[in-house]
């Protein structure tokens, strides 16, 4: 059973090239990507493949557009009415944001196998670096980005869940009514659309979490780069031909390496 989901999780989290340590940093991130349909750095994504997730997520978003507007035609409550509005400027955001990332998908794929090969050979090259750390490193920025998603999320379920179980049944956001009564089923169903979309409006930290993995990555590299132009001085036994071979071999290391780099 544990191979079988490992096999599937590895199948909705598949990247450009091979499956690398790199990649299970991001392993979570990019199952919920697949789930929701944007799991672009899948090279064999396509809009036509994914078309269900597309036109499900369009539903769902005009459902709680319609919502959330009925929301602000009905209340007088300043707050309400702004906490409404935010939710408006996400719906119109996210949309805008996703069409970027998927219509740039290549841009990132790119990205994505460079991080994972190139970046991490040269980390590799320095001696005095421990690529371990900064996959320890990196891991902590994706769960510490995860949680700022994560725990507001929790707090709005497990306080509409405490109310649920008492009998009362709140919204699970106030600026968004349902559109349907509020009995059994249409209220669990309007819950369980409600959460979606906010799940999937919260994925959207994904896409600033690659370039911050990206970043870090970039980073770390430049700093072993760098440490290719130290090269000891010259020693008092030492030749000036000799001295001048190690400075030359140490730069011809650094612009091959650097080539790659920034290729």
């Amino acid at each position: 059973m544990m191979k079988y989901c490992a096999a599937k999780i590895e199948r909705l989290s598949k990247t450009v090239g091979v499956r690398t340590e790199f990649d299970q940093i991001t392993t979570v991130a990019l199952t919920l990507q697949r789930i929701f349909g944007q799991q672009v750095l899948d090279p064999e994504w396509t809009w036509r493949k994914h078309l269900i997730h597309q036109l499900s997520n369009l539903v769902l978003f005009v459902y709680v557009f319609f919502g959330t507007l009925e929301c602000l035609k009905t209340t007088d409550d300043s707050d309400l009415a702004a906490e409404a509005s935010y939710t408006l400027i996400m719906i119109a955001l996210f949309p805008i944001k996703m069409l970027l990332f998927i219509e740039n998908r290549y841009i990132f794929r790119k990205l994505y196998i460079t991080a994972k090969t190139t970046l991490v050979e040269v980390i590799k090259a320095d001696a005095t670096a421990n690529l371990i750390n900064a996959f320890k490193t990196a891991q902590k920025i994706v769960n510490t980005l995860f949680l700022l998603v994560l725990v507001p999320i929790s707090i709005y379920e497990i306080t509409t869940l405490w109310y649920y179980l008492h009998g009362i049944r709140p919204l699970l956001s106030r600026s968004t009514v349902t559109l349907m009564p509020m009995t059994t089923p249409y209220y669990e169903l309007a819950w369980i659309l409600h959460s979606i979309f906010l799940f999937e409006v919260s994925t959207t930290i994904i896409l600033d979490m690659w370039f911050v993995m990206l970043i870090f990555f970039l980073s770390v590299a430049s700093d072993s780069l760098v440490k290719v132009l130290i090269v000891p001085r010259k020693a008092d036994n030492e030749s000036h031909v000799d001295y001048a071979k190690r400075l030359n071999e140490s730069l011809r290391n650094f612009y091959k390496i650097h080539v790659k780099q920034v290729e």
